[in-house]
């Protein structure tokens, strides 16, 4: 049986479930990790005009940097 806490009255980007205590947090944790490479990448292409390619390269290499220290 999921539990999972509601924020009724909030519309927009408020609205949404959240796990409650215990439950799986993994899936949250992924999101937040790619909306955060995603964003990056995004930076990336539009502020600096780095190629896609290139986008993908320096945002696995900090990915990997992050994930060793």
């Amino acid at each position: 049986m999921s539990t999972h806490l509601t924020f009724p009255g909030f519309h927009g980007i408020w609205e949404f479930d959240m796990p409650a205590a215990g439950e799986d947090t993994k899936s949250l944790t992924n999101v937040w990790k790619k909306t955060n490479e995603q964003q990056l990448f995004n930076e990336l292409e539009d502020e600096y005009g780095f190629p896609r390619a290139t986008c993908r390269s320096l945002v696995q290499l900090m990915h990997e940097f992050l994930e060793e220290n």
